[in-house]
């Protein structure tokens, strides 16, 4: 019998209109990382929905054996979900999810592509650290909890209290991926990125942007926030910048159809 789902951390379907969005959480999160988000986004009129990435939410030994093909996998069915009911489907991730998001539209045709506290490369040192502790101390507790500077809203955060060494490496194969592939993306990016985030180091996000193939592509840096800008002191303001976004993509991709 699977473990059951940590409180908070269900997926969500958010019914609405003929404009979809695909929302990604990161890894060791759950869904309600973007949550909010999601509840935004229809309020506005669109279809929201967020899916729960195997692996998480539950206990975070269930990341022991999962690969991270099985997360590619799991965005797949959420896309045909999305797809089978909406003319236009964004995908939008945080974190993982927001590589995952991008990886996701080299297979699919994307109206656009939100990517939050995205990661280029984990640090080498990290890397080494994960490929020798894995076998004899899998488990590493978060000191300090989640990157979110907004006290409370850190302590109402659920998540794993420790990180899988093991989903870190399978995290790593799917960053390799991504690098190779980013050329592929053409649809709409909008990148959105903490200038002080201590996870997903922003001196990436410039390689992120020049490896794209898409010929609109944006950066939005925010202050006050840490990694998980969807819950943090920015949370407003990056809100309102995706919602913008997703809106003049929207209309635009809407009339170039109109067109044809």
């Amino acid at each position: 019998m699977p473990n059951p789902i940590i409180p908070g951390g269900e997926p969500f379907f958010f019914s609405g209109g003929t404009v979809g969005c695909l929302l990604l959480h990161g890894l060791t999160g759950t869904p309600y990382e973007v949550r909010e988000l999601g509840q935004r986004l229809n309020v506005a009129g669109y279809t929201a929905v967020g899916i729960r990435l195997p692996g998480h939410a539950t206990r975070y030994q269930d990341l022991d054996t999962v690969p991270w093909t099985a997360w590619e996998d799991a965005v797949d069915v959420g896309w045909d979900l999305l797809a089978q009911r909406c003319d236009q489907v964004f995908l939008i991730g945080l974190s993982m999810g927001a590589d995952l998001a991008l990886h996701a539209a080299t297979r699919h045709p994307a109206t656009g592509v939100v990517a939050m506290g995205t990661t280029w490369e984990l640090p080498r040192w990290r890397l080494a650290l994960a490929r020798r502790l894995v076998g004899i101390w899998p488990y590493q507790r978060k000191r300090g909890g989640s990157s979110i500077l907004d006290p409370v809203a850190r302590a109402k955060h659920p998540t794993y209290d420790h990180m899988n060494l093991h989903a870190v490496l399978q995290f790593e194969q799917l960053l390799a991926v991504v690098r190779e592939t980013l050329s592929e993306v053409t649809a709409p990016v909008l990148l959105v990125h903490a200038r002080q985030d201590p996870v997903a180091l922003p001196a990436g996000v410039p390689q992120i942007l020049a490896a794209l193939g898409s010929q609109d592509k944006s950066i939005h840096w925010v202050d006050h926030s840490s990694h998980i800008i969807t819950e943090d002191y920015s949370k407003e303001e990056v809100f309102q910048v995706v919602l913008e976004w997703v809106a003049r993509v929207s209309a635009a991709a809407a009339t170039a159809e109109a067109e044809r």
